[in-house]
């Protein structure tokens, strides 16, 4: 896989009333888990909410890039580095963006893909060359989690593969100007509070007491 840049994308803010700052936002709390889903004691929790502040997508980006950089990316070995999930408050595609297979399609069998009742999400994991970011397309069932014309814009802007589409990005902040564009845009979450997060680390942890 080749490193990829993107362009700096204009993150527009939400409309409405915005949360308050991380000690007053009331969305999903960020959670941290060992490679079992046990839950993990110590400083990952708080570290999520002190670096990354979900008041707003303006303030979403720097935090998620120090996120990136300082939790993602901190250690030496990829092995023992985290990963981030990061999954939207709701599905992000109908049965209407999921193109009908045509004559010569049905006659070899193929079958219409049906929209996924899952959220979308994008995963978030540390390199030494960089981030890998990926988008799974299809849940657990193969159900879209994505429609054709989202599929087609990732592949325009650089993002491979089948079941899951990635790229890997060198640079910390466009790592995380990226990443909010594909919430905003791809997953269509409202507010960076909506998110749920996962932070899971390889190896063994002792269970929260």
């Amino acid at each position: 896989m080749t490193a990829s840049h993107a362009p700096a994308p204009h993150v527009p803010e939400p409309t409405g009333p915005l949360p308050a700052a991380p000690s007053g936002v009331t969305g999903p709390p960020s959670r941290v888990t060992g490679p079992g889903g046990e839950a993990v004691p110590g400083e990952g929790v708080q570290d999520l909410d002190a670096l990354v502040d979900r008041g707003s997508w303006a303030r979403f980006t720097p935090g998620l890039e120090r996120l990136v950089g300082q939790v993602l990316r901190g250690g030496q070995d990829d092995a023992a580095r985290p990963t981030l999930l990061l999954t939207a408050p709701a599905p992000a595609v109908s049965a209407s963006e999921l193109a009908v297979p045509g004559l010569v399609g049905r006659l070899m069998g193929r079958r219409a893909l049906l929209p996924s009742p899952e959220a979308p999400s994008v995963v978030l994991t540390g390199r030494r060359e960089g981030t890998e970011v990926g988008v799974p397309v299809l849940d657990s069932q193969g159900r879209a989690l994505l429609g054709d014309a989202a599929r087609s814009e990732l592949s325009l802007l650089g993002w491979a593969g089948g079941e899951v589409m990635s790229r890997l990005i060198v640079d910390d902040a466009t790592t995380a100007q990226a990443v909010t564009r594909l919430l905003i845009e791809t997953l269509r979450v409202p507010h960076p509070a909506d998110l749920d997060w996962l932070l899971s680390w390889p190896g063994p942890h002792a269970t929260a007491p």
